[in-house]
């Protein structure tokens, strides 16, 4: 947006798109990583998945944000669907799926 050249090392997307048209396409998911958990965020829910070192799920939690914005209540177990629609989408973004 100021016209300068990008550097070389940036990653990821513009959120210049999204700021000159709110109503543009944009992602419908955030992911990221803290140690060994992975997690993708949407609208309603956050769902994180934790590995070992050989990559073996250890847990997982599912948090609805409607609910319960501040994660208290682990609604993993009644949100199979949920589950397993985030987990897919987890996989196939990797961790810094852009």
């Amino acid at each position: 947006m100021t016209g300068l050249a990008l550097p070389q090392h940036l990653q990821g997307r513009s959120f210049a798109t999204l700021m000159q048209n709110p109503e543009a396409d944009w992602k419908s998911a955030a992911v990221g990583r803290f140690t060994n958990g992975d997690t993708i965020r949407t609208e309603s829910f956050r769902f994180t998945e934790y590995t070992n070192a050989k990559g073996q799920v250890t847990s997982r939690m599912l948090y609805n944000h409607i609910t319960d914005p501040a994660e208290n209540v682990n609604v993993l177990q009644a949100r199979e669907e949920v589950v397993s629609d985030l987990a897919e989408e987890l996989h196939r973004l990797g961790v810094f799926g852009l």
